[in-house]
C-alpha cells in the first residue's frame, strides 16, 4: 500500500543521506516498545545502516501501567537476539498513570540509556499520522503557532524521528511485506485516552465528513507553522533592534515612538518577546492590553497584565517590568558545610530551612542531600535564563513550571537552591538536579523546609 512516491526502504534511505550530516558516526539507539511503528523503524536502521560502521542499540522501557507488559518486553528481547541488537531494557515508575508523566518517565530513561552508550541520537518511529493527531490536539487545546509546528525531525537533547515523512499506512505495508511480526497494545483503543479519541474518532469523521485529506492537511500545517516559528526567532531580533532595547535585572525599556512605527499585531509580537524574556507568558487578555496601552498610556502611567507584569510609560520610553514583590523577596544563603537554620521569603511566604551535615539536622519536611557542596549556596526564587539538568538533558525552569501546571504568579514562591557557580541543584517540590558530584568522597549537606507557614 505504498504511494506514486515509490518504496518505503528507498524512500528512507534518502531519509539517512539526507541527515547523516547530523548524525556522525556515534552510535544510535532506537527505543522499541514492539508496536508497529517502533519494530518498522529497527529493521529500516538495521538494513540502513548495516555498511556504515554506526553502531545500533535498543531501548525498550516497561511503565508497568498495564497487564501484560512483561511480556512486550520478552518479545522485544526476543527480537533483538533473532536480528543481533544489543538490548537495554529498564522499568520505570509512572507517578499519576497520566500520558505525560508515562511520556516524561520514558524520557528520561532512554536518554540514561543515550549517554551511557555515547550516542548522539535516540531514533523515534513517530510518523506522519501521530504529527497530525499532535497538531489537532494541540488545535482544540487553543496553542499558537509555535504549538501548531508540533513535532520536529531533531530536537534536543538527542531526539531523533526519521519516520515523520511517512504514513501509518505506509508503515503496515513495509511491515507486511518484509513479514514483520509486532506487538499490539491494547490500551491504544482505549478512547479515555485524548490521543486515542482524535485517532479512532475525531480524524476519521473529519475525513469521512469534511475532507479526506484531513490527514495530510494536519502534516502540512505543522511543517508551515515550523518554517513560521523560525521565521519569527529569525526576525525577532531584527525588530528588537529598530525599537532600542535596553535590559536591566527584571525589566526592559524600549523607544515608545519606534514601536508605535509598527502595526499592532506586529506590537503585540514584539511584546510577548518581551514578556517571555522576563519569565512571563502573556495571554490573549494580557496581550491586548498591553498593545492597547502601547496607543493611549501617557507618561507615567502603568498597566497591570498577565503574571503581575507591569507596563508603564517614562516619557519617550515604554518599560515592561516584573511587578513590585521582586523587590520583597529576602534569599537565604548557606555560606558554610556548618549545621544552621534560617528562613527564605519569596512572594511574601515565608519558609523555615534547616540544615546540617546528618539527615537529623535537616528537619522532617522536604529535603535534598547536596553531594560536595559548592558554597555559597542559595535558595532564591526562579531568574530568568534558569536551567536545571536532568537525567534527560537541560530544561528551563519555566518549563518544567509549565508542564507542573504551577500558575505564574506562585512560581516566584517556589524556591530554587542554586550552588556558587549559578548551577540550579534543586526546585523546592519539583525537581532535583542530576549533575554528578565532582567528587564522590566528599561531605553532604542536608537541606529541608519544615515550615511553610512560618511568620
Amino acid at each position: 500500500m505504498t504511494d506514486a512516491r515509490g518504496a518505503l526502504g528507498p524512500r528512507f534511505s534518502e531519509v539517512l543521506g539526507r541527515d547523516a550530516g547530523l548524525l556522525g558516526s556515534k552510535p544510535i539507539v532506537a527505543a522499541v516498545s514492539g508496536g508497529m511503528d517502533s519494530v518498522v523503524l529497527l529493521h529500516l536502521l538495521r538494513s540502513g545502516l548495516r555498511n556504515s560502521g554506526i553502531a545500533l542499540h535498543v531501548v525498550h522501557v516497561d511503565h508497568g501501567l498495564r497487564l501484560g507488559s512483561e511480556a512486550d518486553a520478552r518479545w522485544v528481547s526476543g527480537l533483538c537476539r533473532a536480528w543481533g541488537l544489543p538490548l537495554h531494557q529498564t522499568q520505570v515508575a509512572v507517578v499519576g498513570g497520566s500520558e505525560e508523566a508515562a511520556r516524561n518517565a520514558r524520557y528520561t530513561a532512554i536518554e540514561k540509556v543515550r549517554r551511557a552508550v555515547g550516542a548522539s541520537w535516540v531514533a523515534l518511529g513517530h510518523h506522519a499520522d501521530d504529527q497530525a493527531e499532535t497538531v489537532l490536539h494541540r488545535i482544540v487545546r487553543g496553542t499558537g503557532i509555535e504549538g501548531l509546528a508540533a513535532m520536529a525531525q531533531f530536537r534536543e537533547p538527542g531526539i531523533w524521528r526519521p519516520l515523520l515523512s511517512f504514513s501509518r499506512d505506509e508503515l503496515e505495508a513495509y511491515a507486511t511485506e518484509n513479514g514483520l511480526a509486532w506487538r499490539t497494545d491494547p490500551t491504544n483503543t482505549d478512547l479515555s485516552f485524548a490521543r486515542n479519541a482524535i485517532r479512532h474518532v475525531v480524524i476519521p469523521a473529519l475525513e469521512s465528513g469534511v475532507s479526506s485529506g484531513a490527514r495530510r492537511a494536519l502534516v502540512h500545517l505543522a511543517s508551515l507553522s515550523g518554517e513560521e516559528s523560525e521565521a519569527w526567532v529569525a526576525a525577532m531580533p531584527i525588530l528588537l533592534a529598530q525599537v532600542g532595547i535596553e535590559r536591566e535585572d527584571g525589566k526592559v525599556s524600549l523607544s515608545i515612538r519606534a514601536l508605535q512605527n509598527f502595526a499592532p499585531p506586529l506590537r503585540a509580537k514584539v511584546l510577548r518577546s518581551l514578556a517571555r524574556g522576563l519569565g512571563v507568558s502573556l495571554d490573549r487578555v494580557g496581550t491586548r492590553v498591553a498593545t492597547e496601552f502601547t496607543s493611549s498610556g501617557l507618561s507615567g502611567q502603568e498597566v497591570s497584565v498577565t503574571g503581575g507584569l507591569l507596563v508603564r510609560r517614562e516619557l519617550d520610553r515604554l518599560v515592561v517590568a516584573l511587578g513590585s514583590e521582586r523587590e520583597e523577596d529576602i534569599p537565604l544563603v548557606i555560606s558554610n558545610q556548618s549545621s544552621g537554620s534560617g528562613t527564605v521569603r519569596l512572594s511574601g511566604q515565608t519558609l523555615r530551612v534547616d540544615w546540617g551535615v546528618g539527615e537529623d539536622d535537616a528537619g522532617a519536611g522536604t529535603r535534598i542531600t547536596v553531594r560536595d557542596p559548592r558554597f555559597p549556596l542559595t535558595l532564591r526564587a526562579r531568574q530568568d535564563g534558569d536551567r536545571i539538568q536532568l537525567a534527560y538533558g537541560s530544561k528551563k525552569l519555566k518549563k518544567l513550571f509549565l508542564e507542573a501546571r504551577i500558575p505564574e504568579p506562585k512560581r516566584r514562591a517556589v524556591p530554587v537552591l542554586v550552588d556558587a557557580d549559578g548551577r540550579v541543584l534543586w526546585i523546592v517540590g519539583l525537581a532535583e538536579s542530576a549533575l554528578p558530584a565532582s567528587n564522590e568522597a566528599a561531605a553532604s549537606l542536608e537541606i529541608g523546609i519544615i515550615d511553610a507557614n512560618a511568620d
